[in-house]
């Protein structure tokens, strides 16, 4: 009867420490998923960062040519304002 709860000991052992090892290696295989979707996470947000950055210079170069542009535009209307005047008060003179 002795040997008997011995082997049933042994047993319950076995199984306690199968189950133990089986639920560590569920948990090593999480754990390494866990991993490597975070390693795919920051890759992911490392690419969206640059094209974040990147669509941010494009957006200020853009607006810097717009902002140039209109003050060449503003300088030509200046200018042929400037013109306008001048014969206007070229005519008033002649005639």
């Amino acid at each position: 009867q002795l040997e008997m709860a011995i082997e049933d000991a042994k047993r319950q052992v076995e199984q306690t420490r199968e189950r133990a090892t089986s639920r560590e290696r569920a948990a090593q295989s999480k754990l390494l998923d866990l991993e490597t979707q975070l390693s795919r996470n920051k890759t992911e947000l490392n690419q969206l960062r640059r094209n974040k950055d990147d669509a941010e210079r494009r957006y200020e170069s853009r607006l810097q040519d717009l902002k140039d542009r209109l003050e060449q535009s503003e300088s030509t209307n200046r200018s042929m304002q400037n013109y306008v005047q001048f014969l206007k008060s070229s005519y008033a003179n002649v005639f």
